[in-house]
């Protein structure tokens, strides 16, 4: 019998509490994604070396507790590097250490210390190494390699829990047209869905409002989705490789955001794709416990559409108790 996948959230990037994941638990989640992050959208963030070590060290502690709650429920953890050393440029957001060695060395590092600590973890369901990357030219330090590198790092201290890689361009589906496999077992390969950005980020990063899902006229539905998903759904076929959707959203505001979720959540399960949800209780803006018409008049809301939506994805094959919204 095929395993169920499993189904979360991305968890906020301030310490999770106990109540966090409880909460998730009664919702019908099986996995949540620990982020490691702080600066994301600031340019050249976390470029000294010695206080974000101490800093990642700080977060480490919160995923120990984490890890320990998610295993009293069943429940599975994905230990993301949000943000690896150096941060992002100003130029095409490229991360830093491509270019510099000394962020590139403190990133494997951080995996050494990472995997030396968490090694055989029962709840963690793998090293997410590096998300998003960004490169668009020659480097002094591809990202593949660096991933290789780091994932050999972990792979010599903790051989049996999995590596997660992710794909160019942000772990965008289109990358998998090109993507070579690390020659290595238990990897999976991840890919975050917001395609089309138009839809899923209007009113914010510069993206126009008013565009609705579906939309005929486009050709916006869940048939286009499939689509964007080939070249993953062929590069998986090709390797025989485990997929995991690290992310996928649609902002609060978006008419139609919840069949936008539905379509997307109902393309994971037909794949049998392991999936988590952005965002739970980070920004109000991707959060399912909020509503409103723009970022300036977010309000709490404990039953909305893509509530519904997100919550019908984790009760799929489960028990009915799973289902339940109630807090």
């Amino acid at each position: 019998m095929q395993r169920l996948p499993l189904r979360g959230c991305m968890l906020p990037t301030r310490d999770t509490t106990e109540d966090d994941i409880e909460t998730l638990h009664r919702w019908g989640a099986t996995m949540a994604r620990f982020q490691i992050c702080r600066g994301w959208t600031r340019r050249d963030a976390n470029q000294d070396l010695e206080d974000y070590a101490a800093w990642v060290d700080s977060r480490l502690d919160n995923l120990a507790d984490v890890l320990r709650w998610a295993e009293a429920r069943g429940m599975k953890i994905v230990l993301d590097l949000h943000v690896v050393p150096g941060g992002r440029g100003a130029k095409d957001r490229e991360n830093n250490m491509l270019h510099d060695d000394r962020f590139a060395e403190a990133f494997l590092d951080t995996w050494r210390r990472i995997a030396t600590r968490f090694k055989g973890d029962p709840a963690l369901y793998g090293y997410d190494l590096w998300n998003e990357p960004e490169q668009h030219g020659r480097a002094r330090n591809d990202y593949w390699t660096l991933q290789r590198r780091a994932a050999e790092i972990v792979r010599a201290i903790d051989p049996d829990t999995p590596i997660i890689v992710e794909s160019n361009n942000s772990s965008s589906a289109a990358t998998y047209s090109y993507l070579s496999p690390f020659r290595m077992d238990n990897v999976i390969y991840q890919i975050h869905v917001y395609v089309p950005s138009t839809f899923t980020h209007q009113g914010i990063n510069g993206y126009e409002r008013g565009a609705k899902w579906p939309d005929p006229e486009k050709g916006w539905d869940k048939e286009f989705l499939r689509k964007a998903l080939e070249p993953v759904r062929e590069f998986e076929a090709r390797h025989h490789a485990k997929i995991y959707v690290g992310e996928f959203s649609a902002i609060a505001w978006a008419e139609g955001a919840e069949n936008y979720l539905r379509d997307c959540i109902d393309l994971f399960e037909e794949y049998g794709w392991d999936w988590t949800y952005h965002a739970f209780r980070e920004w109000s803006g991707w959060s399912v416990e909020h509503e409103g018409p723009d970022a300036k008049h977010l309000v709490p809301s404990e039953d909305n559409p893509r509530k519904r939506a997100l919550l019908d994805g984790f009760a799929r094959g489960a028990a009915p108790a799973a289902a339940s919204g109630e807090e």
